[in-house]
């Protein structure tokens, strides 16, 4: 077995001075000779079985994972496995799927969806039978307990329409209206009381690109110019955001607190 390898570990402060590419080759290095030497002990005799938590390159990813590097990764490379196990059980990937080895490798993937960049997949764990100087036979097993996230989209009609068959799941929401109005995100928690996200597209308004990729109502330019004071900024972000105006007690606070804030920061 084989825990997680920090790469503080391998990577220390003065490797840090090489070349970046040098620091994930020496990690996969340092990873592969660590693997090699637990397979000393693999014999023709015996049941062969190596478990590790490592991130295999070309693996796929399955959006659940903390992104700790972009670009380059810290990984080993599949032909850095030894070809002696049987089989190879990894963790680390929550998406389950086989890694192309010499070895029988699995992700077995995580038992439970961990957020919405996991919807798509179908969560199992994996039955290996081993015998001595024999092929594993191996088996995926669906899990069906737990509850499912689930992304769903329409109007409230249509929402209200499929309430039964979407209970127990947790669900994210993009909710279609003509138009903003004061409270369709409750009215939405009302019909599916499970829900942990509500998009709002809205189809009778002009389309403005926000960064969420989200469709908002575009304010008139005179009432979102950058040079505008906060509070007229809030103000129209409250309207364009919640479809009503913003609560004068809101308005009197904010404007408040940020005066504040600029005689403290002054």
């Amino acid at each position: 077995m084989l825990p997680f390898v920090q790469e503080p570990r391998i990577v220390d402060a003065c490797r840090l001075f090489d070349p970046e590419e040098q620091w994930y080759q020496a990690y996969a290095e340092r990873v592969a000779r660590m693997l090699a030497l637990l397979a000393q002990g693999f014999r023709a005799s015996s049941v062969n079985v190596l478990m590790a938590h490592l991130l295999v390159d070309g693996a796929r990813v399955g959006g659940g994972e903390r992104q700790l590097h972009l670009g380059q990764i810290y990984a080993v490379t599949p032909h850095q496995l030894p070809d002696t196990a049987q089989y190879i059980a990894l963790n680390h990937l929550h998406r389950p799927q086989r890694v192309a080895t010499a070895a029988w490798t699995e992700y077995s993937g995580s038992p439970l969806q961990l957020d919405f960049g996991e919807v798509d997949q179908a969560k199992r764990v994996v039955l290996v039978e081993a015998h001595p100087g024999r092929a594993v036979e191996v088996r995926s097993v669906p899990l069906t307990s737990g509850r499912l996230l689930v992304d769903v989209a329409g109007t409230l009609e249509e929402l209200r329409a499929r309430a039964d068959r979407l209970r127990g799941a947790f669900l994210r929401v993009e909710l279609r209206a003509p138009r903003p109005e004061p409270g369709l995100v409750a009215r939405v928690k009302e019909i599916l009381p499970d829900v942990l996200e509500v998009r709002c597209v809205y189809t009778e308004v002009s389309p403005a690109p926000a960064a969420s990729g989200v469709t908002r109502w575009s304010e008139p330019a005179a009432e979102t110019g950058g040079s505008l004071d906060p509070t007229t900024q809030l103000r129209a972000y409250y309207r364009q955001d919640r479809g009503a105006e913003l609560p004068e007690a809101i308005g009197t606070l904010f404007t408040q607190l940020y005066e504040e804030t600029l005689r403290a920061t002054a």
